[in-house]
């Protein structure tokens, strides 16, 4: 995908012209701090970059430039192959046959993955948490070290890079069947048909949202060291911490913990069986250049549809 083209950004018009439109779903992130008692937000926080872990007010040019991180057409592979056949029992009859195959291969990239506006527990004794930190989120509004706050976080996943849609599409078709002359004036035609198409996705690189607010409910433990609350009370003791409170303190550990891969499949299956007889009823009326005739046909269908998202799906994780 490397040689795909992509967008410089994406484009908004505003009264002195077109810009960059940019997304408050961005890295190293977007705060908004409520108020415990009624849920408002009360203010919308960036982390300063001439500190790394205080906050400074948001401002629009904070948000994400997502243009340049997916391609404007997806890179495609497919390869067909059909093959024909038919073989003449008698001068009157004829067997056919028909045989199809596809398989098309896609690898779509995205824009990394983000947590859009999601409200998160944030301990007020989080360790991570410098003390200009603390005094916004908690003191300010009366939250002791022994309580929680509430944020909606708006975060990128800029360190992990792109998601990768992988999809994959395998068709098959197949007919066979028998036509031919019952005599001069009648003819017949019945076959079979088979289909099937088989499908998966596999999305990388995703985040999982019950993980995302358990890395970030972060406390010390009897040694002082930063420990996911869920490790801690055995809910969750693979938790790793994941630390966005400080600009490049994410570590590879807590970008793998909260990884995750989605996956579809799917299947789609056509079974077909159909006669046809056409002829001529031996009727003609005064008028008429050819006698009257008549088509008699059946047919059977059988079609099966699923789709099968996994667990990464389901719940909207």
């Amino acid at each position: 995908t490397s040689e795909r083209d992509s967008m410089t950004c994406n484009q908004t018009a505003t009264v002195a012209g077109y810009g960059c439109s940019l997304s408050s779903t961005t890295y190293p992130g977007q705060f908004q701090l409520t108020n415990p008692a009624t849920g408002v937000v009360r203010g919308t926080v960036a982390l300063d970059p001439a500190t790394g872990n205080t906050f400074r007010t948001y401002r629009p040019t904070d948000g994400f430039n997502n243009g340049n991180t997916y391609d404007l057409q997806a890179p495609t592979q497919r390869i067909n192959a059909n093959a024909l056949a038919h073989y003449r029992l008698s001068d009157a009859t004829e067997v056919y046959g028909e045989l199809g195959l596809m398989r098309n291969r896609v690898d779509v990239r995205l824009s990394p993955t983000g947590v859009f506006t999601v409200p998160q527990t944030i301990p007020c004794s989080n360790p991570f948490l410098s003390a200009q930190q603390v005094s916004q989120l908690c003191t300010s509004v009366g939250l002791t070290a022994a309580q929680d706050a509430r944020v909606v976080v708006s975060y990128r996943n800029a360190l992990g890079g792109s998601r990768h849609d992988y999809t994959s599409h395998d068709s098959l078709r197949a007919v066979a069947g028998v036509r031919g002359d019952l005599s001069e004036k009648w003819r017949f035609d019945a076959y079979a048909q088979f289909g099937r198409t088989d499908y998966a996705s596999r999305v990388s690189n995703e985040f999982s949202l019950t993980r995302f607010g358990r890395a970030l409910t972060v406390v010390a433990d009897n040694s002082g060291r930063a420990v996911c609350r869920s490790a801690l009370n055995g809910t969750d003791p693979g938790c790793v911490p994941f630390n966005i409170w400080r600009i490049g303190a994410v570590t590879p550990e807590a970008l793998a913990y909260v990884a995750s891969d989605a996956r579809r499949t799917g299947e789609l299956r056509q079974t077909i069986a159909s006669g046809a007889l056409t002829g001529e009823l031996g009727l003609k009326s005064p008028w008429a250049k050819r006698p009257a005739a008549v088509a008699l046909g059946a047919e059977y269908r059988d079609e099966f549809i699923s789709f099968a998202p996994d667990s990464n799906y389901t719940p909207r994780d």
